[in-house]
């Protein structure tokens, strides 16, 4: 799989959808009333939206927790993924 290509793709579909993505903006706060969740960032931008996406990869349970949801026992462990092409090909 083309990781990097794969996810290129699926940000263009998702920002063509009217997604908006936000890097490196950490939240303070999360909250949810009457269906509307509310993100406060730590620089004080505010965002509303009616459904969020935890991104937060191997650290998505403290985001949970801070946004009163279930934390499903996700840890964040050190990994390593190495690529590379072979000739020929592996079995």
């Amino acid at each position: 799989i083309d990781v990097a290509g794969l996810h290129q793709h699926y940000l263009a579909a998702a920002r063509r959808d009217g997604a908006e993505v936000v890097c490196r903006a950490q939240a303070a706060d999360i909250a949810r009333e009457r269906g509307v969740w509310t993100i406060r960032a730590q620089s004080g931008a505010i965002w509303r939206a009616q459904t969020i996406v935890n991104a937060a990869g191997a650290w998505a349970d403290g985001i949970a927790r801070r946004a009163g949801v279930r934390p499903l026992g996700i840890t964040p462990l050190r990994r390593t993924v190495v690529q590379l092409r072979v000739d020929p090909p592996a079995p």
